[in-house]
């Protein structure tokens, strides 16, 4: 099987560097160089009959498009073969990806990035499609996920870049589409780790009752304040007849806890996000990272990975030198070590 990630031999790329190049076609795969990383996606298939947008003439008429879905109201009238076919076709591109074309390049984007275009919602908007974002879920589908001593990923950007709500979705993903996953959230004061929980994990879900076929069965209320609990409900018949077999009592949760360094100490967590570890706090973001990466690999193999993350401000000295202390100690040389994380820094 070809490996769909290395580390370039060369860390004198930067990203700004890196994001002048087009991508190119090589071995039947298309390959992109992310700042550290050379990656190839899968195989570009013959039949294109699944691509998201047809090959039009004029290649500025080749862009990414929403999929059209339909209002719970109108898919809850649809016939059962109908709604199955829907619920097919979109957990397919969930779990595998879905290719179309990006102005005249083909281009696959992971199964993770096109849940966050689709199901994500700032309010009653769908993120927009960007390179940038594609590069970063390229990053995390085909190097920090399958490298299997790879703690996780820290990613520098400006302010506004999308990475807070990128991250959260990646999670939430995670959680409502597996068995027994576990997620956490820290940030640098309390209230921010609620903050992020409430707006980027509750309400993403809540927008997510329009859309049954992902929809998994929850514990409680689906108005969490400060957990959210994928498993089956006291009232067993309760949303049982619209819930996809595969979302029952899957035993998954997603929570946020205060910001000290032991506050997950001894708790497995499948994935954790560790925010704004470049600003200044009361706590140290390098122990938390230190103390929750041992619970990713308890009995050998690593089954955990952490998204940490930062916006420096270059007119705060202290914010500046404690981002670069991160991206120093995330060394990807590291990685056979399982004390690196993978990085990744845009400044656009």
């Amino acid at each position: 099987m070809k490996d769909s990630g290395s580390i370039t031999e060369s860390n004198e790329t930067t990203e700004t560097e890196s994001s002048l190049r087009p991508m190119w076609r090589e071995g039947g795969c298309m390959w992109d160089i992310i700042g550290e990383y050379k990656l190839c996606s899968p195989p570009v298939p013959k039949d294109r009959s699944n691509w998201l947008n047809p090959k039009t003439d004029r290649t500025r008429d080749q862009f990414f498009q929403h999929t059209k879905l339909p209002t719970r109201e109108e898919y809850e009238g649809w016939p059962l073969y109908r709604q199955q076919e829907l619920e097919a076709k979109e957990w397919d591109r969930r779990d595998n990806g879905v290719w179309f074309w990006n102005y005249g390049v083909a281009t696959w984007i992971p199964g993770q990035y096109y849940y966050y275009l689709n199901y994500h919602r700032y309010g009653d908007e769908k993120p927009e499609y960007r390179n940038a974002h594609r590069r970063l879920y390229w990053v995390w589908a085909l190097f920090v996920i399958p490298q299997r001593n790879c703690l996780g990923l820290f990613l520098h950007t400006r302010r506004r870049w999308g990475k807070t709500s990128i991250a959260a979705s990646i999670g939430l993903e995670a959680s409502s589409g597996n068995r027994n996953f576990r997620m956490g959230i820290q940030s640098k004061t309390d209230d921010d780790a609620q903050e992020l929980f409430l707006n980027e994990v509750q309400a993403p879900f809540i927008a997510m009752q329009e859309c049954p076929w992902f929809l998994p069965q929850t514990a409680g209320t689906n108005k969490p304040k400060s957990e959210l609990l994928f498993d089956t409900p006291a009232n067993r018949k309760k949303g049982a007849a619209n819930t996809p077999d595969r979302l029952r009592g899957l035993r998954s949760k997603i929570d946020f806890r205060e910001s000290t360094d032991t506050a997950y100490d001894s708790q497995k967590l499948n994935y954790f996000i560790n925010d704004e570890v470049g600003k200044k706090q009361r706590f140290d973001p390098w122990a938390r990272h230190s103390i929750v990466s041992k619970q990713f690999y308890p009995n050998g193999p690593v089954t955990g990975k952490e998204f940490a993350m930062t916006t420096s401000d270059e007119n705060d000295d202290d914010s500046v030198a404690k981002g670069k202390e991160f991206w120093d100690k995330s060394d990807p040389a590291l990685l056979p070590l399982r004390k690196g994380l993978a990085r990744l820094f845009f400044p656009d």
